[in-house]
């Protein structure tokens, strides 16, 4: 049997002790240090693409949300669009009925280098969104909801992709664990505790919850501040 081509998959997050992945532990002046070291990992794992989820997306880098107007037609071929680039360096936006505004076909962030965004889309997607991602030159895959193992190849196959860093928010993490393709979980657990009521690293849609999923430690370091560096990899059946 041939070995699937897909990109290493590294979900790496940083915590809270409790688990919270958002709330005001991040401004902490424990929690900024602890930053200062996710920031740090992060640039060090040198992976080509970030996946983001349609509410990290929303929060940190589109433009804003549009609103969805009746007289938009379905999608009449549902095809990739490829747009022209030249950098080696990607944003992948998982916003499946198209509702974040992106009038560029990059993002660049503070310390960061430019990436180009591949929005991920499904079937649904209207015509008129389409269109204005191409006028935008905005890279888009069409693919059914959060299969992420096709994502993944198509990432290899459309792009040359071989590093993909997962980054939330806990819906998009889960449905990479759950669906067996993420090789290893990058945790900087912050020494604060957070009490709002923000997501967790891994969060489901699903109304019961998912099979626990066991990971083999890989690493444990302690950081400057109080904060812990945890490594996880997936168990091999």
């Amino acid at each position: 049997m041939t070995k699937e081509k897909r990109p290493v998959t590294i979900c790496h997050m940083l915590t809270s002790l409790n688990g919270k992945i958002d709330g005001e532990f991040m401004s902490h002046p424990d929690g900024q240090l602890a930053r200062q070291h996710y920031n740090r990992i992060r640039n060090e794992f040198q992976c080509e693409a970030v996946v983001y989820g349609q509410v990290t997306m929303k929060g940190g880098y589109a433009s804003g949300v549009r609103k969805v107007a009746e007289s938009e037609t379905p999608l009449s071929h549902p095809q990739d669009y490829l747009a022209c680039t030249d950098t080696d360096h990607y944003i992948v936006s998982l916003d499946p009925q198209g509702t974040l505004c992106l009038p560029h076909g990059w993002i660049e962030r503070k310390g960061r280098p430019a990436a180009h965004v591949i929005q991920v889309l499904s079937p649904q997607v209207s015509q008129q969104y389409c269109d204005q991602l191409r006028r935008n030159q905005v890279s888009y895959l069409i693919l059914p909801q959060y299969e992420c193992r096709t994502l993944l190849s198509r990432l290899a196959q459309s792009f040359g992709i071989e590093r993909v860093l997962i980054a939330g928010g806990g819906i998009t993490d889960n449905s990479f664990l759950q669906q067996g393709v993420l090789d290893e979980l990058s945790l900087v657990v912050a020494p604060v505790v957070e009490t709002c009521r923000s997501a967790t690293t891994f969060e489901t849609m699903n109304p019961q919850p998912d099979q626990p999923q066991g990971l083999q430690l890989k690493q444990a370091v302690a950081l400057e501040g109080g904060a812990v560096w945890l490594r996880y990899q997936r168990k091999e059946k």
